[in-house]
């Protein structure tokens, strides 16, 4: 793959024209705006997907590659709250 053709996939993706047009909507101060109930249904999406992606690859872990990262994520659980 050429280095053009890389940049045209990377930078025509979607997360990247989206990311594009609220920059320029916030350049020319317009009033773009999604509905409310398209906001939700997009934070559920990205939840579950999140969710199922770590999901599939904790499955794939050993319990021994596991033991720190609980650790310090029970650690850091109990010292925040102090």
């Amino acid at each position: 793959m050429s280095i053009l053709q890389l940049l045209q996939a990377n930078l025509l993706s979607p997360v990247i024209l989206c990311f594009v047009l609220g920059i320029i909507a916030t350049l020319v101060r317009s009033d773009l705006e999604l509905p409310d109930a398209f906001i939700v249904a997009m934070s559920i999406y990205l939840i579950l997907a999140i969710g199922l992606k770590g999901g599939v690859e904790i499955s794939k872990a050993s319990l021994d590659q596991m033991i720190r990262p609980i650790e310090v994520t029970l650690a850091l659980g109990v010292a925040i709250p102090i």
